[in-house]
Protein backbone atom coordinates (compact mmCIF):
# COMPACT_ATOMS: atom_id res chain seq x y z
CA UNK A 1 0.00 0.00 0.00
CA UNK A 2 2.81 2.52 0.73
CA UNK A 3 4.36 1.77 -2.00
CA UNK A 4 1.37 2.26 -4.69
CA UNK A 5 0.63 5.26 -2.56
CA UNK A 6 4.05 6.62 -2.70
CA UNK A 7 3.90 6.11 -6.77
CA UNK A 8 0.65 7.97 -6.88
CA UNK A 9 1.60 11.19 -4.42
CA UNK A 10 4.45 11.71 -7.21
CA UNK A 11 2.08 11.95 -10.05
CA UNK A 12 0.44 15.40 -9.06
CA UNK A 13 -2.26 15.27 -11.93
CA UNK A 14 -3.37 11.78 -11.17
CA UNK A 15 -3.07 12.03 -7.39
CA UNK A 16 -5.53 15.43 -7.88
CA UNK A 17 -8.12 13.61 -9.51
CA UNK A 18 -8.23 10.78 -7.70
CA UNK A 19 -8.80 12.70 -4.34
CA UNK A 20 -11.49 14.65 -6.37
CA UNK A 21 -13.27 11.73 -7.15
CA UNK A 22 -12.55 9.50 -3.57
CA UNK A 23 -14.21 13.33 -1.99
CA UNK A 24 -17.25 13.61 -4.29
CA UNK A 25 -20.91 12.86 -3.17
CA UNK A 26 -20.35 9.45 -5.55
CA UNK A 27 -18.86 7.91 -2.10
CA UNK A 28 -20.21 9.84 0.53
CA UNK A 29 -17.78 10.17 3.21
CA UNK A 30 -18.40 12.61 5.70
CA UNK A 31 -14.75 13.58 5.81
CA UNK A 32 -12.23 14.50 2.77
CA UNK A 33 -9.34 11.84 2.09
CA UNK A 34 -6.15 13.87 2.60
CA UNK A 35 -3.48 11.66 0.60
CA UNK A 36 -3.42 8.65 -1.94
CA UNK A 37 -2.29 6.62 1.18
CA UNK A 38 -6.09 7.49 3.13
CA UNK A 39 -8.06 6.71 0.04
CA UNK A 40 -6.30 3.49 -0.31
CA UNK A 41 -7.10 2.50 3.34
CA UNK A 42 -10.93 3.99 3.13
CA UNK A 43 -11.71 2.19 -0.61
CA UNK A 44 -9.39 -0.38 -0.67
CA UNK A 45 -6.50 -0.98 -3.55
CA UNK A 46 -8.76 -2.56 -6.13
CA UNK A 47 -11.07 0.19 -6.01
CA UNK A 48 -8.35 2.93 -5.96
CA UNK A 49 -6.65 0.79 -9.21
CA UNK A 50 -10.08 1.46 -10.84
CA UNK A 51 -10.26 5.07 -9.91
CA UNK A 52 -6.75 5.50 -11.42
CA UNK A 53 -7.91 3.76 -14.32
CA UNK A 54 -10.82 6.12 -15.28
CA UNK A 55 -9.10 8.64 -13.94
CA UNK A 56 -6.45 8.26 -16.78
CA UNK A 57 -8.96 7.74 -19.45
CA UNK A 58 -10.45 10.41 -18.83
CA UNK A 59 -7.86 12.81 -18.84
CA UNK A 60 -5.30 11.89 -21.18
CA UNK A 61 -4.74 13.85 -24.32
CA UNK A 62 -6.19 12.79 -27.09
CA UNK A 63 -6.42 14.08 -30.92
CA UNK A 64 -10.44 12.51 -31.74
CA UNK A 65 -11.69 13.50 -28.71
CA UNK A 66 -12.45 17.28 -27.30
CA UNK A 67 -11.37 17.87 -23.97
CA UNK A 68 -14.73 19.49 -23.25
CA UNK A 69 -16.43 16.23 -24.89
CA UNK A 70 -14.07 14.25 -22.56
CA UNK A 71 -14.75 16.54 -19.80
CA UNK A 72 -18.11 16.22 -20.13
CA UNK A 73 -18.07 11.86 -20.67
CA UNK A 74 -16.05 12.03 -16.81
CA UNK A 75 -18.81 13.82 -15.27
CA UNK A 76 -21.56 11.55 -16.95
CA UNK A 77 -20.04 8.60 -15.15
CA UNK A 78 -19.19 10.08 -11.78
CA UNK A 79 -23.02 11.48 -11.88
CA UNK A 80 -24.26 8.10 -13.16
CA UNK A 81 -22.73 6.73 -10.18
CA UNK A 82 -24.13 8.82 -7.90
CA UNK A 83 -27.54 7.92 -9.15
CA UNK A 84 -26.73 3.75 -9.00
CA UNK A 85 -25.60 4.47 -5.69
CA UNK A 86 -29.45 6.08 -4.43
CA UNK A 87 -30.96 3.20 -6.65
CA UNK A 88 -28.77 0.91 -4.67
CA UNK A 89 -30.08 1.93 -1.07
CA UNK A 90 -33.28 2.51 -2.24
CA UNK A 91 -33.88 -0.88 -3.35
CA UNK A 92 -31.67 -2.43 -0.40
CA UNK A 93 -29.22 -4.08 -2.36
CA UNK A 94 -26.60 -5.85 -0.69
CA UNK A 95 -23.75 -3.52 0.54
CA UNK A 96 -21.35 -6.85 -1.27
CA UNK A 97 -22.44 -5.00 -4.66
CA UNK A 98 -20.93 -1.59 -3.61
CA UNK A 99 -17.67 -1.78 -5.22
CA UNK A 100 -19.35 -3.76 -8.48
CA UNK A 101 -22.14 -0.84 -8.50
CA UNK A 102 -19.10 1.93 -8.46
CA UNK A 103 -16.80 0.16 -10.92
CA UNK A 104 -20.23 -0.49 -13.20
CA UNK A 105 -21.27 3.29 -12.79
CA UNK A 106 -17.65 4.84 -13.81
CA UNK A 107 -17.10 2.26 -16.55
CA UNK A 108 -20.38 2.32 -17.73
CA UNK A 109 -19.55 4.76 -21.22
CA UNK A 110 -16.57 3.53 -21.85
CA UNK A 111 -17.17 2.02 -24.64
CA UNK A 112 -18.08 6.06 -26.21
CA UNK A 113 -14.46 6.75 -25.79
CA UNK A 114 -13.83 3.26 -28.02
CA UNK A 115 -15.94 4.18 -30.78
CA UNK A 116 -14.89 8.04 -30.40
CA UNK A 117 -11.29 7.06 -31.12
CA UNK A 118 -12.44 5.20 -33.83
CA UNK A 119 -14.27 7.96 -35.73
CA UNK A 120 -14.31 11.61 -35.77
CA UNK A 121 -17.40 12.13 -33.72
CA UNK A 122 -18.66 14.44 -36.19
CA UNK A 123 -19.26 11.70 -37.82
CA UNK A 124 -20.94 9.12 -35.65
CA UNK A 125 -24.69 8.81 -35.91
CA UNK A 126 -26.18 9.56 -32.26
CA UNK A 127 -28.28 7.05 -32.42
CA UNK A 128 -25.53 4.38 -33.27
CA UNK A 129 -23.23 5.39 -30.85
CA UNK A 130 -26.23 4.94 -27.62
CA UNK A 131 -26.60 1.58 -29.32
CA UNK A 132 -23.03 0.41 -29.51
CA UNK A 133 -21.05 1.55 -26.66
CA UNK A 134 -22.28 -1.11 -24.20
CA UNK A 135 -20.51 -4.10 -26.33
CA UNK A 136 -18.01 -2.01 -26.96
CA UNK A 137 -17.26 -0.79 -23.71
CA UNK A 138 -17.75 -4.54 -22.07
CA UNK A 139 -14.93 -5.76 -24.89
CA UNK A 140 -12.50 -3.91 -24.05
CA UNK A 141 -13.36 -4.13 -19.94
CA UNK A 142 -12.72 -8.09 -20.81
CA UNK A 143 -9.66 -7.98 -22.28
CA UNK A 144 -8.50 -5.38 -19.26
CA UNK A 145 -9.56 -8.37 -17.14
CA UNK A 146 -12.78 -6.71 -15.42
CA UNK A 147 -15.11 -9.09 -13.79
CA UNK A 148 -17.52 -11.22 -15.88
CA UNK A 149 -20.04 -9.64 -13.43
CA UNK A 150 -18.98 -6.01 -14.75
CA UNK A 151 -18.49 -6.93 -18.23
CA UNK A 152 -21.87 -8.76 -18.45
CA UNK A 153 -23.80 -5.78 -16.63
CA UNK A 154 -22.15 -3.06 -19.17
CA UNK A 155 -23.16 -5.08 -21.86
CA UNK A 156 -26.50 -5.51 -21.65
CA UNK A 157 -27.31 -1.77 -20.49
CA UNK A 158 -30.95 -0.65 -22.47
CA UNK A 159 -31.83 -4.23 -23.08
CA UNK A 160 -35.37 -5.71 -22.14
CA UNK A 161 -34.18 -9.37 -22.77
CA UNK A 162 -35.26 -11.75 -19.36
CA UNK A 163 -31.01 -12.18 -18.25
CA UNK A 164 -31.25 -8.50 -18.45
CA UNK A 165 -34.12 -7.95 -16.76
CA UNK A 166 -32.91 -10.73 -12.97
CA UNK A 167 -29.43 -9.26 -13.71
CA UNK A 168 -28.87 -6.94 -10.76
CA UNK A 169 -26.27 -4.86 -11.83
CA UNK A 170 -28.27 -4.61 -15.29
CA UNK A 171 -31.38 -3.03 -13.46
CA UNK A 172 -29.54 -0.49 -11.73
CA UNK A 173 -27.78 0.54 -14.71
CA UNK A 174 -31.15 1.09 -16.77
CA UNK A 175 -32.95 2.38 -13.87
CA UNK A 176 -30.19 5.00 -13.84
CA UNK A 177 -30.94 5.61 -17.04
CA UNK A 178 -34.50 6.34 -16.15
CA UNK A 179 -33.64 8.57 -13.12
CA UNK A 180 -31.10 10.76 -15.44
CA UNK A 181 -34.22 11.86 -17.34
CA UNK A 182 -35.87 14.81 -15.81
CA UNK A 183 -39.04 13.84 -17.01
CA UNK A 184 -39.10 10.38 -15.09
CA UNK A 185 -37.22 11.12 -12.08
CA UNK A 186 -39.62 11.25 -9.49
CA UNK A 187 -42.04 8.74 -10.78
CA UNK A 188 -39.15 6.34 -11.03
CA UNK A 189 -38.31 6.64 -7.63
CA UNK A 190 -41.97 6.70 -6.39
CA UNK A 191 -42.17 3.06 -8.04
CA UNK A 192 -39.31 1.60 -6.77
CA UNK A 193 -40.77 2.89 -3.22
CA UNK A 194 -43.46 0.69 -3.82
CA UNK A 195 -41.98 -1.78 -5.89
CA UNK A 196 -38.87 -3.77 -6.55
CA UNK A 197 -36.77 -2.53 -8.74
CA UNK A 198 -36.96 -5.06 -11.32
CA UNK A 199 -40.43 -4.11 -11.61
CA UNK A 200 -40.10 -0.72 -11.52
CA UNK A 201 -37.63 -1.56 -14.87
CA UNK A 202 -40.13 -3.49 -16.60
CA UNK A 203 -42.95 -1.07 -16.03
CA UNK A 204 -41.02 1.69 -17.41
CA UNK A 205 -39.53 -0.23 -20.30
CA UNK A 206 -43.10 -1.24 -21.37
Amino acid sequence: VDKIAKVIANQPQVLARLLQIANSAMFGFTTPSKDAQHVIMRLGLDMVKHLVLFSGLFSANNQRISEDLMSQLAQESQNYTARLQELAERARYPATLKSSIWVAGLMHNIGKLVILNCEASADIDPQRLQTEYPNAGALLLMLWGFPDEITRAISLQGAQSLEASEHKLVQLLNAAQWLGRADFANAMLDRIDDLDLREACLQFAS
